[in-house]
C-alpha cells in the first residue's frame, strides 16, 4: 500500500471511461484549498486522465476523465523518468494558462496498473513577489553606488554628474542646457572630455530651457540626432534642462522617480553652490574668469604643469569708443571682445580671463600638439563672425568693429612661467601694431 503524508486529505476515487473500476483510499495532496492547487491522475500505460479534480477542470478547460493528458498539460510532454513511490517536485511556467506552477508528481502502482498522480500549484503570486523583491534588491543597490559615485562630486562642477546621468538615467549622449543670469550654456561629455558651449538665448535654447519631460528636440546645438527632454527645473537665478539621445524615436527616456528625485536635489545643489562660487571667481560684465581666480592658479597650477599655452589680448580703440559713442558702447566692445574668446574655451583645461580694463588673457593647461594653433585660428574665426553680426544691428552705433591684438606662446616643462608672459605681451604689441590704423593711438 502506497503511504503518503498525512496532510493529505483521505477521498474516494472512481476511475471510469474504459478503466475498470477502483476502490482506492489513498491519500491525496489538496495544497490548502482549491483556489491555489489541484489534483490529477493519469494512467502511464495509455496516457488517460482518470481523475481530475474541480480545480483542475476549470483551469484546462475541455479536460476530462479520458483525455489525452498532454494535449492539456505541457509538462506531461515531459518522459522524464521519474522514480516509483518518490515525489518529484519541480517549477513549470504553463503556457495555455500563463501561469507559473510547482508541480508535484508521484508514480505509483495499483492492481499491476502504473498511475502519476500530479498535484498543480498555482505560485504566480509568489513568483511576482520574488520578480518585485529581486528588482527592489537590485534598485537598492543601484542607488547604493549611484549615492557613492555622487558624494564622491559634491565638492566638484556640477556638469560632473553627466557620465553618472549616462550610466543610470539617460544609456546615452547626455546634454544639460543651463541658463544663469544671462548667460546660456550647454555642457556633455565626450571622448573623456567635458564640453561648454555658451549660446546666446536664442529660440532653440529658449525652447530647450522651457521642455517638458518627455519632449522631443533637434537642431541647433542638438545637431541632428534626437534628444528626448528627461527632466528639468528652475532654482534660484538658474533654470536647467537635462537630455538624454534617443536610440528609437518612438522611445521616451524613464527612469526611476527616486533617481530622478535624487539627481535633481544633487543638481540643483551643484547649480546653488557654484552661483556662489561664481559670483567670486568671474567678472560679472564679461562672464569670464576674473583676475583673483587668475592669480589663484597661477599660485596652484600654472607654473607646474607639463606645457603650457598662453594667448594675451588687448583690445584696441576703446578710449577713442568711449569718448565718441559713450561708455554703453565701450562696453560693447568688451563684451564682444570676451565673447570671441569665450567660444575657444570649451574645454575645462582652457581657461579665458578679464585681467582689468582691456586685457584678456587665455590659458590651457597641458596642450596638444598643434592644439594652440587650432585655438588661434578659431577665435580669428569666431570674432570675424561677432563683427559681422554686428553690421545687421538695428543700432548703427553698435556695428562697429571690434578689433583685438594678441600674442600667443607655449612652452614644456621645464618652462618659466614669468618668462613665458613677457614674451606673450611683446607678440600682443608687435599685433597691436600691425592692427593700428593711420592716426591711431597704440595704447
Amino acid at each position: 500500500m502506497l503511504i503518503l503524508p498525512p496532510k493529505y486529505e483521505i477521498i474516494n476515487i472512481s476511475v471510469q471511461r474504459g478503466v475498470r473500476l477502483l476502490n482506492i483510499t489513498k491519500t491525496i495532496s489538496r495544497f490548502l484549498t482549491d483556489r491555489v492547487g489541484g489534483i490529477y491522475i493519469k494512467n502511464e500505460n495509455t496516457g488517460k486522465i482518470v481523475y481530475a479534480d474541480d480545480s483542475v477542470k476549470q483551469a484546462y478547460e475541455g479536460l476530462t476523465e479520458g483525455s489525452d493528458a498532454s494535449q492539456f498539460l505541457s509538462w506531461e510532454y515531459d518522459d522524464s523518468d521519474y522514480k516509483k513511490n518518490e515525489v518529484a517536485v519541480f517549477d513549470q511556467y504553463d503556457v495555455a494558462t500563463r501561469r507559473f506552477l510547482l508541480v508535484r508528481i508521484l508514480i505509483f502502482d495499483e492492481d499491476e496498473v502504473t498511475y502519476r498522480i500530479g498535484e498543480i500549484v498555482d505560485v504566480s503570486s509568489v513568483m511576482e513577489l520574488q520578480k518585485d523583491v529581486a528588482e527592489s534588491v537590485s534598485f537598492l543597490r543601484e542607488m547604493d553606488q549611484f549615492k557613492t559615485s555622487v558624494l564622491s562630486l559634491l565638492s566638484k562642477p556640477f556638469y560632473m554628474l553627466i557620465p553618472i546621468i549616462k550610466q543610470y538615467v539617460t544609456g546615452g549622449d547626455t546634454i544639460i542646457v543651463r541658463k544663469f543670469g544671462e548667460i546660456c550654456e550647454w555642457y556633455s561629455y565626450q571622448d573623456d572630455n567635458y564640453i561648454t558651449n555658451r549660446d546666446t538665448l536664442g529660440e532653440k535654447t529658449k525652447e530647450a530651457l522651457e521642455a517638458e519631460e518627455g519632449d522631443f528636440f533637434t537642431g541647433g546645438l542638438f545637431g541632428d540626432d534626437k534628444y528626448a527632454c528627461i527632466f528639468g527645473g528652475h532654482i534660484a537665478n538658474t533654470t536647467y534642462a537635462v537630455f538624454g539621445k534617443c536610440v528609437e524615436d518612438d522611445k521616451k527616456k524613464t527612469a526611476n522617480p527616486l533617481l530622478i528625485h535624487n539627481l535633481k536635489l544633487y543638481l540643483e545643489n551643484g547649480f546653488m553652490r557654484e552661483e556662489i562660487v561664481y559670483e567670486s571667481e568671474h567678472d560679472k560684465m564679461t562672464g569670464l574668469y576674473n583676475k583673483g581666480k587668475y592669480i589663484q592658479r597661477c599660485e596652484e597650477e600654472y607654473p607646474y604643469l607639463d606645457s603650457i599655452a598662453i594667448m594675451n589680448f588687448d583690445v584696441n580703440n576703446l578710449k577713442k569708443i568711449n569718448d565718441n559713442l559713450g561708455h554703453e558702447y565701450g562696453d560693447l566692445l568688451l563684451k564682444r571682445a570676451a565673447d570671441s574668446i569665450a567660444k575657444v574655451c570649451t574645454l575645462n583645461h582652457i581657461h579665458g580671463y578679464r585681467m582689468g580694463g582691456d586685457e584678456y588673457l587665455l590659458v590651457i593647461a597641458n596642450p596638444k600638439d598643434g592644439e594652440l594653433d587650432k585655438v588661434v585660428k578659431d577665435w580669428e574665426k569666431g570674432l570675424e563672425e561677432l563683427n559681422k553680426e554686428a553690421q545687421l544691428l538695428e543700432d548703427e552705433k553698435a556695428r562697429f568693429q571690434c578689433v583685438v591684438a594678441v600674442g600667443a606662446v607655449e612652452g614644456k616643462k621645464p618652462y618659466n612661467y614669468e618668462e613665458l608672459m613677457h614674451r606673450a605681451d611683446e607678440l600682443m604689441y608687435e599685433d597691436k601694431k600691425r592692427k593700428k590704423k593711420p592716426g591711431e593711438e597704440i595704447r
